[in-house]
Parts: C-alpha cells; sequence; structure tokens
C-alpha cells in the first residue's frame, strides 16, 4: 500500500509553530498550557513515528521488528494524545477542583490509557493490536477497535465536562475544543476506511492551532510591574470557581493611601515598592494565587478552605505592613485596609467580589491621612 505522507508532514510544520507561539506568548505558569504543550509535542513525536512507519512499509527495506517498534510509538504517542486532551479540559475548566467524585473521574482518566499501554506492550508477542506479516504489509488487530473505543471514551468525557462546566470558559475558546473533538472523530472514521491518506494529526494540528490562538497572551494575564496575576486573570479564575459552586477565601489588601504614596515617591519608586509587596505576597501564599487588581490593590486566592491556612496567612500578611514597610533604607508607613471574604457567603458574583475588594472603607481624619504618618494604626480590617 501507498501511503500519502504529505498531511503529516504539514502536520509536524504547524504543530512546531504552534510549540513556539505557545512557549514564547502564552502564560505557560497556567497548568492546563503546561499539558497543552505536552500534547502538541506528542502529536509531534506521533507524525513522525507515523512517517517512519508508513515510509518503511514502502519502502520495504527496514527488517520488520524496526517497522513494529516504529508503529507501536507510534500508536502510543497518539493515544497519550485524547488523554492529555481530556487532562486540558478537565484542567480548564476548573473540574479538577471539585473534590466530590475526584476518585471516579480520576479512574475514568487512567483506566483507558492503562488499557492502550498494556495491549500496546504485549502485541509484539501476540499481535492483537496490528501485525506485520512477512511481506512488510501492516495488518489491523481485533484489539485495536478497543483502542479506538478507548480513545473514543475520552470523547465523551471531554464533551460531558465542556457542557457540565465549560461555560466559564471563554467562548471562542470553547468553540475551538468542540472543533478539536469534531476534527478528530471525523478524521478518524475517515482514515479508517481510507489508511492511505494520513490525514487524522492534521486534522488535529490545525484544530489544535485554533485553540491557541483563542487562548490569553501571557501579557493579557500578567501585570507587567509585579509579574503576577492581573485583574483579567482574576475575573476569569472566579467565574470558574463561582460555576462549580465552590467555597473559597479571598484576601483583599488595598493601600488606602497609595495615590499619596505615588504624588511623595514618585512613580519608579512606587513601581518598584509594589513589585517587592507583590514577590513578598507571592512567597506568603505559598501554592495559592496572588493578584494585582492595580492601584495599589492585591488579592490573594486561597482554594483549600482550612481554618489554620486561612489564619496563617492573615497573620503573615498583617506582619508585612504593621511595622511599615521596608523599602531601601527607609520605612514607608503604608495604611492597609484588609478585607477576608468567604465566597459566596460574602460575595455572591465576581462583580461584588471585586467591588469588595476595591472599595475603601476605611476613613480618618486629615492629619493621619498623611504619607509617612508614624502612627501605631497602620493596619485596618473590613468586613
Amino acid at each position: 500500500m501507498k501511503y500519502n505522507i504529505n498531511f503529516d508532514l504539514c502536520a509536524i510544520i504547524i504543530n512546531v509553530f504552534s510549540i513556539y507561539i505557545l512557549v514564547n506568548r502564552k502564560d505557560m505558569k497556567r497548568n492546563y498550557n503546561k499539558v497543552f504543550l505536552t500534547q502538541i509535542i506528542l502529536a509531534v513525536f506521533s507524525c513522525m513515528f507515523d512517517i517512519l512507519s508508513a515510509t518503511a512499509i514502502m519502502n520495504k527495506n527496514y527488517d520488520k521488528i524496526v517497522i513494529c517498534t516504529f508503529t507501536s510509538f507510534y500508536n502510543l504517542t497518539h493515544s497519550l494524545i485524547p488523554f492529555m486532551s481530556i487532562v486540558y479540559v478537565i484542567l480548564l475548566s476548573g473540574v479538577i477542583l471539585k473534590e466530590k467524585y475526584d476518585k471516579l473521574r480520576n479512574f475514568c482518566i487512567a483506566i483507558p490509557i492503562s488499557i492502550i499501554v498494556g495491549l500496546l506492550s504485549v502485541n509484539g508477542i501476540y499481535h492483537f493490536v496490528f501485525s506485520i506479516d512477512n511481506h512488510l504489509e501492516y495488518h489491523r488487530g481485533p484489539m485495536l477497535y478497543v483502542i479506538y473505543v478507548c480513545e473514543f471514551f475520552y470523547v465523551i468525557q471531554g464533551i460531558y465536562y465542556l457542557l457540565r462546566y465549560g461555560s466559564a470558559i471563554p467562548i471562542g475558546k470553547r468553540i475551538s475544543v468542540y472543533m478539536l473533538i469534531i476534527f478528530s472523530i471525523g478524521s478518524v472514521m475517515y482514515q479508517f476506511f481510507f489508511p492511505d491518506v494520513l490525514i487524522e494529526l492534521f486534522a488535529e494540528a490545525i484544530t489544535s492551532g485554533a485553540i491557541l490562538f483563542c487562548t490569553e497572551d501571557g501579557f493579557d494575564v500578567i501585570n507587567p510591574i509585579t509579574n503576577i496575576y492581573n485583574k483579567t486573570a482574576f475575573m476569569e479564575d472566579n467565574s470558574i470557581y463561582y460555576n462549580l459552586n465552590r467555597e473559597y477565601t479571598v484576601f483583599g489588601i488595598k493601600i488606602l493611601d497609595f495615590d499619596r504614596v505615588k504624588l511623595r515617591y514618585g512613580n519608579p519608586n512606587t513601581e518598584k515598592m509594589l513589585k517587592e509587596i507583590g514577590v513578598k505576597l507571592v512567597s506568603i501564599a505559598d501554592d495559592e494565587v496572588v493578584y494585582d487588581l492595580d492601584n495599589g490593590v492585591f488579592a490573594v486566592l486561597i482554594r483549600k478552605h482550612t481554618d489554620y491556612r486561612i489564619h496563617k496567612i492573615e497573620n503573615e500578611i498583617k506582619q508585612m505592613f504593621e511595622n511599615g514597610w521596608k523599602y531601601e533604607k527607609i520605612t514607608v508607613y503604608l495604611k492597609i485596609q484588609i478585607n477576608k471574604i468567604f465566597v459566596p457567603d460574602d460575595a455572591d458574583c465576581v462583580t461584588t467580589l471585586i467591588n469588595k475588594i476595591q472599595t475603601r472603607q476605611v476613613t480618618f481624619n486629615k492629619e493621619s491621612d498623611m504619607v509617612g504618618n508614624n502612627e501605631k494604626k497602620l493596619i485596618y480590617y473590613v468586613q
């Protein structure tokens, strides 16, 4: 049989370009982007092994074991793509945060790929999945259809999570993921009936590129001054948590005399101060997420709703500012408003949450409102 490998070659070019864009422009601190990168890298290797396998079968100048090795690695890398796709959807939709059915979810993710790896690992002995005859021709085995079923099971899971929890995902990205699923199913069916046209990985590469272009750039969600997540990222993340009906805690930290600080110390010094505050908050928050909401307002999102963790972070935030902020050789006495918000009890939507953090809820006289005034009370708790 003569195989058309041109589509695989095109898929490699598209995927390499996607990797370049993803690494250089997208927010690689997001776990779902790391998974997406892994998925595209797997697609590149899958194309390479597909080309090697098809070329070896057509030219018949390789040993049978070499052809079997190329084909096995193709099947393995190709089967890992839907596995990574479902992990990507779970992370993107925030379903990973739902603890109610986490064991069942992990079971449904792990079993299909385990079956696929198991079948491929014994294929050299039993030829369950495929075989290469003495004329170096490729033949499908009965268990190849089991692999198709396992991959289709991932597709069903992906559609379920998108329908159930996908409303918080931006519409463009959500449509692109649906298109990836549709094109993947269509290309698999086409290649099943026309095995000489290797079009499946090309269709996946095109739709993966569409997802990439609907993924926000790093500078869209990162504050350029403090290098932490900005207000846009805060709104997107909290939209997902609200969509999941998740209970969590947010600390709002607002510098009440921010305008006066800028006026006294100037923009360059104020920006350096904000960056130092952001770095300190990130170190305090550890594996939690810190956001810069602009104009001297920060937020710390605590996903794990435990009293110990909330109390620990609250005390450390207080200690940051209670004796003034040490900047270079001086002490700047910042007046800080701290708002501890329990979601959804204290804020029933993202807009309410942001307003509670950004709104000044403390008033004091003009004399105490002076920057550098070393008064005892610098921390103001509000509800």
